[in-house]
């Protein structure tokens, strides 16, 4: 019977579940859709009871196409920063607040934390009001902000909790949430403090591929399979890296989600970037960097949304590419709420334009945030570009020329899952060191290089999105 290992992802609008067997081949697959509400002042949340719904829906899809008996373990992997507070009942006091929400107090924790090394603790450059630390900080002011609240949980820490009844979180995950010192591997006083948030309330620390707990007895009868551990995964990039790959220092990845992320590993005593970039860490004592657009993935799907409501996204692609490049003279600015304040924009737009011209501009708007954060981190080649934005040809060959490096799209097109599913395999013994696992099951993909005929035209589109960004 072929060992089996499930990895969960928490995403920041759907769940999804991935059974693999232990060289990385795909058993089954489900996903769930679980989006957040957004409001006109920043607002973004969602309803924890949707996270738990989702996964148990996805969950049972996969059992009905694989041997229960045969999973060994399960991992679970999430996007940073959302969280919900819970009662003593294990109720949720409120919604969750979505990574996306803008209301954190960045201004008041800055100027609370003056004097520390922000950056040396968190791998944040500043406060940002995205920042979970932030928000709670704003949430505190509120005179009754903790009454009834047993527990805080982010996105991982709810699902394992359901599965195991442990509250826990990776310190990978913990690192990007603000209240995390990497000095000290620690839930960091100071910050905790500055959010005025009991220390109590936060889940407890764990090692990356570290067992947390096993499943419920509940669940494993309700599901037909073993009570198996439950692993603590890393955040949705750091996973797509591991499942992409990466294992040295200087690989990148490129992440083409409802993000986009460039994402390098570094080693842990690296020289901070001039720019600051976000940091955490890795595994196997490593460390990583990344660059990131909060919205830049998303404009690709709300231009889908908006324009050509229930059209096939490869027919879409198509229409966009029988426009030339440079979409004659149409640019797009697809920072769209990227930060705080920001918007984005058409530039050059004529009734001349189709719908065709104004797609093509947003992937050529995104192919440039690419280079812009490629550039950052010098990436070397070739990049391996994971996510679900990479499936299609066309649109990778785009963001080649326009970024004028090697693109190879990560042959693991669930590179997030299989990372985190690998990272359960660790916890469950059936891997000794997880680099050596991410090298021996890379497997390489087709690669996309630049075309040199569009290289003037692109660097006239790019010079004009830099201009842009300062309108």
């Amino acid at each position: 019977m072929t060992d089996l290992l499930v990895g969960a992802d928490v995403g920041t609008s759907n769940l999804k579940v991935g059974v693999f067997d232990t060289a990385g081949n795909l058993s089954a697959l489900s996903q769930r859709d679980c989006p957040p509400t957004y409001g006109p002042d920043g607002r973004v949340e969602l309803d924890c009871e949707s996270w738990w719904r989702a996964f148990e829906g996805a969950y049972r899809d996969c059992l009905h196409e694989v041997n229960a008996e045969a999973i060994k373990a399960i991992g679970v992997s999430s996007q940073a920063q959302s969280y919900v507070l819970l009662d003593a009942h294990d109720l949720p006091l409120g919604p969750v607040v979505s990574w996306l929400d803008t209301r954190g107090d960045a201004e008041g924790t800055a100027r609370c934390l003056e004097g520390h090394d922000y950056y040396a603790h968190t791998g944040w450059a500043t406060p940002n009001p995205m920042l979970a630390a932030c928000k709670l900080r704003q949430h505190s002011h509120s005179a009754d902000a903790w009454a009834g609240a047993e527990r805080l949980l982010f996105a991982d820490s709810y699902l394992i909790f359901r599965l195991t009844g442990a509250a826990a979180t990776s310190r990978n995950l913990a690192a990007m949430s603000g209240l995390y010192s990497m000095q000290t591997n620690g839930w960091w006083p100071a910050a905790v403090e500055c959010a005025r948030l009991p220390l109590a309330l936060l889940p407890e620390l764990r090692n990356v591929a570290e067992t947390v707990g096993t499943l419920r007895p509940e669940l494993a009868r309700s599901w037909k399979m073993n009570a198996v551990p439950v692993v603590a995964g890393v955040n949705d990039q750091t996973a797509a890296a591991l499942g992409a790959g990466l294992c040295t220092q200087g690989e990148v990845t490129l992440g083409l989600g409802t993000a986009l992320v460039a994402y390098q590993v570094i080693g842990p005593a690296a020289p901070p970037h001039p720019a600051r970039l976000l940091r955490g860490p890795y595994v196997g004592g490593l460390a990583y960097q990344l660059a990131l657009s909060s919205t830049a993935g998303a404009a690709v799907s709300w231009v889908r949304e908006v324009l050509a409501p229930g059209v096939e996204a490869d027919r879409l692609y198509a229409e966009a590419l029988t426009v030339a490049p440079g979409c004659d003279g149409l640019r797009a600015r697809p920072d769209f709420g990227d930060a705080p304040g920001s918007s984005g924009g058409f530039f050059g737009l004529t009734l001349a334009h189709t719908r065709a011209h104004i797609f093509r501009a947003v992937l050529e708007g995104v192919a440039c945030v690419a280079r812009e954060k490629l550039d950052l981190l010098s990436a070397r080649e070739p990049v391996r570009v994971t996510g679900g934005g990479s499936a299609n040809d066309g649109w990778m060959q785009v963001l080649a020329d326009v970024t004028g490096r090697t693109l190879e799209r990560a042959e693991q097109p669930h590179a997030g899952l299989w990372g985190t599913a690998l990272l359960a395999g660790h916890g469950a013994g059936l891997f000794g060191d997880v680099l050596h696992a991410v090298q021996s099951t890379r497997r390489a993909g087709r690669r996309f290089t630049p075309c040199r005929a569009h290289a003037s035209i692109y660097a006239r589109v790019f010079d004009d999105y830099v201009r842009l960004k300062g309108v």
